[in-house]
């Protein structure tokens, strides 16, 4: 089959292309900006994660930086057949093959995430972290706790996501681990907060 193929558009388009023509060179630039941030993302993920991870106390566990290279040639396919529209190419060849890698980059990454999971996991695991189950036990509403210190995995099944992301980001960026103490009020100062809250509505 082959790649590309740069035939003449039809002429049941050509009208038409010349009304929508800012639209699909609007659209192409948006195209071209999600491949990119698709490749970014991907970039950041595995920097984050296998490069620098040694260097964080805190580990928000995510491996969902990998979905998005796999829609990369559906995407790239589609820029294609935007750009044909545009030159005056006929653009369905490209539209087919964007559909064939849409559907098959969706079946990859299904069934490759569990795969990439674990090797995540592992990977955590033998840079010292252990996860903590911070509302004691598995929870689809508790944050993915990664900490390097397990003595700082208290539990307390009050906090919500982003309560402990935003305490551990700050130790993250700063390059510091937090003591126990300082977890500890944390913790009892966000109750409070969530208590008044509540409380006030």
């Amino acid at each position: 089959m082959k790649l590309m193929v740069w035939d003449e558009l039809e002429p049941k388009y050509q009208i038409k292309r010349k009304q929508e023509l800012v639209s699909q060179i609007l659209l192409l630039a948006i195209i071209a900006v999600i491949i990119f941030g698709s490749f970014y993302a991907f970039h950041l993920g595995l920097e984050t994660f296998y490069s620098q991870v040694s260097q964080y106390t805190y580990i928000k566990k995510n491996t969902i930086f990998f979905l998005p290279i796999v829609l990369v040639p559906f995407w790239g396919y589609l820029l294609l057949a935007v750009l044909q529209y545009v030159l005056k190419f006929s653009f369905k060849h490209s539209i087919f093959l964007a559909n064939k890698c849409g559907i098959s980059g969706l079946i990859f990454g299904a069934i490759s995430i569990l795969p990439v999971d674990m090797a995540y996991e592992k990977n955590l695991e033998s840079e010292g972290y252990s996860y903590c189950y911070w509302y004691t036990g598995p929870s689809f509403r508790a944050p993915d706790v990664w900490l390097k210190n397990e003595t700082l995995c208290l539990q307390s099944g009050s906090l919500i996501r982003s309560d402990i992301e935003e305490f551990f980001e700050d130790y993250n960026i700063e390059g510091t681990e937090p003591t126990l103490a300082e977890l500890e009020m944390f913790i009892a100062e966000a109750k409070q907060a969530r208590e008044d809250y509540i409380g006030g509505l």
